[in-house]
């Protein structure tokens, strides 16, 4: 079995992505990554108060990451949850 090297990132999901696919031989930092996901985006909901300022967001749901790069790159991975 071959060892997993660690790289280190400054994000959860694009890091993890940019890892596994390097590990797999394609070459993709993380910011690549972020970019095929297209992480990126902007949220405003004027309802919903923290700290009484209305909540702004500009990055896309947990796990969105892992899954539009996978659909974007046509990869098949396969998730599991554990109790």
């Amino acid at each position: 079995m071959n060892d997993f090297p660690h790289q280190h990132t400054a994000h959860c999901e694009s890091g993890v992505m940019s890892a596994l696919l390097n590990y797999h031989g394609h070459a993709l930092n993380e910011a690549l990554v972020f970019g095929l996901a297209r992480g990126l985006t902007f949220v405003y909901m004027p309802l919903i108060k923290l700290a009484g300022m209305p909540l702004v967001s500009y990055r896309i749901a947990p796990r969105g990451i892992i899954k539009n790069t996978c659909k974007t790159l046509g990869l098949k991975l396969d998730i599991r949850k554990f109790a």
